[in-house]
């Protein structure tokens, strides 16, 4: 009986050792379905606060790109409604971009200059130390500007003012050139219609001056003659009454002011005549010369009939 009882006692004792087994493995798996679910808890609300930090920077890089398309659109515009001839290559002298100036100039599209080599429109005229300065000037990071003479895809030649700046990347290096240009062809031939006008005016002017000159001395002549003879028909007559003489005076007078007249006018048909230096003018005489011609009520012009001496005493 007691054998028995011990038998029972320790089969029970092992009954409740294997429950405890089992017990303990679903606490045990029950713990570990509980971590996973707050793990996976845990990843969902990390997973949903990064979902929401994302949401909002590809919100913000779409307006920055949104922003940065619109004023890449608004530069592509700008360049391809440009006045100016654009061209965009790599570092390698590569075309990669033109604009419709540059088309318009040139005669090419751009299906024929885009991957190709500007030497396409080289001339041919310039020296190979032209482009060995161009190509030290650029590569070196600075500017280069000049006339650059280019073939235009019919083979007809145009004059170009340019100007050619490297582009540099983050790093520094150089990545692109970008060349503008502006057409001086017709500046050119305007400038040479100018320099041929110029001569020619040039050359109009002094056949002037010479006919002037021509002129001149064939109109004073008379002139002189007519002042000697009148000034030897006062000296070597002596019985010439007033009114004679006054008259060959005045005729005198008449005679060196028509002379002063051409002079003048031949000094005035010359133009490229030095400008006279100034001088002092003592406004004080002019001023008493105008009242005494105010008071006598007559013009300047008849300054030439009055004796010399009189006037000089009203002046002085």
């Amino acid at each position: 009986m007691e054998a028995s009882f011990r038998r029972y006692g320790f089969l029970q004792i092992k009954e409740y050792g294997r429950q405890f087994v089992e017990y303990k493995q679903l606490v045990v798996n029950f713990a570990n379905a509980l971590a996973m679910t707050l793990e996976n808890q845990w990843q969902q609300e990390c997973l949903r606060t990064a979902n929401i930090e994302l949401e909002k920077h590809r919100n913000n890089l779409e307006e920055l790109v949104e922003e940065q398309t619109g004023e890449l659109r608004k530069l592509s515009i700008a360049v391809g409604r440009a006045f100016g001839s654009v061209i965009i290559t790599d570092k390698n002298g590569k075309i990669e971009y033109v604009n419709q100036a540059f088309c318009k100039m040139t005669g090419f599209n751009h299906a024929e200059v885009i991957g190709k080599n500007p030497q396409l429109i080289n001339s041919g005229k310039h020296p190979k130390q032209f482009f060995q300065e161009l190509w030290e000037t650029i590569l070196s990071g600075h500017r280069w500007g000049g006339r650059d003479l280019q073939q235009e895809k019919n083979g007809e030649l145009f004059w170009i003012a340019q100007s050619i700046s490297p582009v540099l990347d983050e790093n520094g290096e150089i990545s692109h050139f970008v060349g503008v240009s502006m057409d001086m062809t017709q500046r050119k031939k305007d400038a040479e219609q100018l320099k041929s006008y110029a001569i020619e005016l040039q050359r109009n002017n002094k056949e002037l001056e010479d006919f002037a000159f021509i002129a001149s001395h064939d109109l004073q002549e008379p002139l002189r003659k007519i002042t000697t003879f009148g000034d030897r028909l006062i000296e070597k007559t002596v019985d010439l009454d007033e009114h004679s003489r006054d008259y060959i005076e005045r005729m005198g007078k008449s005679a060196r002011r028509m002379k002063r007249f051409i002079e003048d006018l031949l000094l005035y048909s010359k133009v490229t005549t030095k400008q006279k230096p100034f001088e002092l003018v003592d406004l004080e005489k002019k001023v008493k010369l105008l009242t005494f011609f105010q008071i006598l009520n007559f013009s300047p012009a008849t300054l030439f009939r009055a004796p010399t001496s009189r006037l000089l005493t009203v002046i002085t």
